[in-house]
């Protein structure tokens, strides 16, 4: 290709680029920090963090992610994702650059090198990777060995310059996440395939290899996750988990049915032992080809690792990783098959398969971002709720925000945020308010009697159109009836208030709370045993309407006046 026609391809790949960083921009609008964020932002970091910053994450030497973590919450602070989505698609598309490079050099013709690099830009198949912020350690891992790939493929006997940035960017890949084990095996293949003298290889494998076993046998360690791994069924079980991987990142990508996802994967492995035989007799024009295989090799490495593990690697995550190491050699496959068309004709056809594929990745991005952007935004209304009530002084129950999704951000820590400026206490709305009060300001305690009495709840007058009937039972005790399961409303007197609900069957009923005129944007769950009573504690402001939905078999509330 002359040095015009690439110039020419560079640009329509950066176009595409440009247009798939706003694709990945719009999909990530509803998202907020989820999960293992939390971990990073308030366990980590540089001032007097619970754990340093060489302790392994799940297993994964996380040194460079907890370092950009712990920069941007103490910068950028952390009232929006918008900085850290940045970085999230800089990486990503980082990535995707290098790989379209190791397309050209493979043989691969520029419109279907370039077609290609769109689908992995929007790879919906590897969502997760696109649209959680916390996955720049794995995306880091993949990218810098790609990167340290570009420079050291080539022919030198003599050591370069070159040579020590790809070892340097394999210990950050490395210090990334244990990603950063494949793509050091990934580089280093390739150096050593190309090298004519064993003091290339030795540099750029070594160098970062021996810095990892010193990371490994030195540093702090936590215990690893319970639970059983693909090798201690032994190495035929680690075999099917490997095969499995792949299979299930193809049928991912392509959204063909499994059958066929294996007839490809069969035909992809026998043209990859085929291409490694050229290599080795050093067969024309066959040494370009060498990074896409040992990308292949570096897939086979990662689910193998990955069967040591705990982890089922089969979530979208997964895939991405998959795809990231063997996407050269399946698309360089590809082309071997296609040239049969011609020069012309194949890159064409190429592109042309391609498209339902991108197609398909596309509507699993967006309905992944779709699932995530609800999860997500209730947890960022429910977080600024929070700091805001924390800001304020009010008093808050629970010990963590929301434990089911993010049990590292007690509330504790997030006091911290707020104390150091790192979470703004002032930007919720109404609705965020409620919805923290209804989560941090209400608790429930099963089968817990009614303990000294405090400031009892008023009960509210029954509202017009209720099918409620509400009686006095035991001194400060009601038992209210409803057929059609309407709410018994009660109202705070703004001190720490208990009350007892019980039922003679079965139950769970839903409560929310109301304060000007507002009703909490959801509602919590309260499962009762027949004949047994559940203490609920409040500490909500003054005027603010607990509402309990009353079962079929009737309710009896302690507590009130």
């Amino acid at each position: 290709m002359s040095r015009l026609m690439r110039r020419r391809w560079l640009t329509v790949h950066l176009a595409t680029l440009i247009a798939a960083a706003g694709w990945l921009f719009w999909s990530n609008r509803k998202q907020y920090f989820f999960g293992d964020d939390w971990e990073f932002l308030v366990n980590r970091g540089l001032a007097h963090p619970t754990l340093n910053l060489f302790i392994p994450h799940n297993e994964h030497w996380s040194t460079v992610p907890l370092l950009v973590y712990a920069f941007m919450r103490n910068t950028v602070g952390l009232g929006t994702l918008w900085p850290f989505v940045i970085i999230l698609i800089a990486v990503h598309l980082s990535l995707t650059h290098f790989l379209w490079r190791v397309f050209l050099r493979s043989g691969v013709p520029a419109p279907l090198a370039t077609a290609a690099a769109l689908l992995f830009a929007l790879l919906g198949a590897g969502s997760e990777n696109l649209l959680w912020t916390f996955q720049i350690g794995f995306i880091g891992s993949i990218a810098c060995g790609w990167a340290a790939v570009l420079l050291v493929d080539h022919t030198d006997t003599r050591l370069s310059r070159r040579d020590g940035v790809a070892a340097g960017l394999l210990v950050v890949s490395l210090a990334c996440s244990g990603i950063g084990v494949p793509a050091v095996a990934l580089a280093g293949l390739v150096v050593l395939a190309r090298s004519r003298s064993l003091l290339r290889p030795l540099v750029v494998g070594g160098v970062p290899t021996a810095v990892f076993v010193a990371w490994y046998f030195i540093g702090e360690k936590l215990p690893p996750a319970p639970g059983p791994s693909a090798w201690d069924s032994g190495p035929v079980a680690l075999l099917k988990f490997i095969a499995r991987g792949f299979l299930e990142a193809i049928e991912a990508t392509t959204g063909l049915p499994r059958p066929v996802a294996g007839v490809l994967l069969v035909a992809a492995a026998g043209w990859a032992v085929v291409l490694t035989l050229r290599v080795v007799r050093r067969s024309a024009d066959s040494e370009r080809c060498i990074p896409a295989l040992a990308g292949l090799l570096a897939g086979v490495a990662f689910y193998g690792l990955s069967g040591f593990g705990r982890a089922t690697a089969m979530s979208s995550r997964y895939f991405y990783v998959c795809m990231a190491f063997v996407l050269p050699a399946l698309i360089l496959a590809l082309w071997h098959l296609l040239r049969l068309l011609g020069r012309r004709v194949g890159p064409l056809v190429g592109v042309l398969l391609l498209v339902p594929v991108l197609v398909h990745n596309l509507v699993l991005l967006a309905d992944t971002a779709e699932h995530d952007g609800v999860r997500e935004t209730t947890l960022r209304s429910l977080i600024l709720g929070t700091a805001e009530l924390v800001g304020d002084g009010e008093p808050i129950l629970s010990t963590t925000v929301e434990p089911l999704q993010n049990p590292d951000l007690t509330v504790a820590k997030l006091t911290e945020l707020v104390a150091a400026g790192n979470l703004p206490a002032d930007e919720a709305t109404p609705e965020d308010l409620l919805r923290a009060r209804l989560q941090g300001q209400v608790s429930e305690t099963d089968g817990t009697p009614l303990p000294t009495p405090s400031a009892p709840m008023g009960l509210a007058p029954v509202a017009d159109g209720q099918n409620l009937t509400v009686t006095a039972a035991d001194p400060g005790c009601v038992t209210a009836v409803s057929d059609t399961a309407d709410p018994i409303r009660l109202t705070a007197p703004g001190s720490r208030t208990d009350i007892t609900v019980q039922s003679s069957a079965d139950a769970t009923l839903r409560y929310s709370i109301t304060s000007d005129g507002r009703r909490s944007p959801q509602e919590r769950d309260l499962v009762l045993t027949a004949g047994t009573p559940d203490l609920v504690t409040s500490v909500l402001p003054e005027g603010t309407t607990l509402a309990i939905m009353v079962p079929a078999a009737g309710l009896v509330v302690c507590g009130v006046r």
